[in-house]
């Protein structure tokens, strides 16, 4: 069971990962949010943005490997 030490963690944990999120570029934004909150595939995500499923892939890569710079750096 997760005690208040644990919970007030997460809690600054998530701040972190949602302030970091909001500094990417709309364009990886919009794809860690819909692949990996969302958890749409590859090709949903792109017939939604009207791009190729190479593009969304190439976007999330460089997405995340940002995120966790970001995040490292905090």
């Amino acid at each position: 069971m997760a005690g208040p030490r644990d919970l007030a963690g997460a809690r600054e944990l998530e701040e972190v990962f949602r302030k970091q999120l909001g500094a990417l570029s709309d364009e990886h934004r919009e794809v860690v949010v819909m692949s990996r909150l969302l958890g749409l595939k590859y090709a949903e995500i792109a017939g939604i943005l009207g791009i190729s499923s190479g593009t969304v892939r190439s976007r999330l890569h460089y997405a995340l490997r940002e995120l966790r710079r970001r995040i490292k750096e905090v």
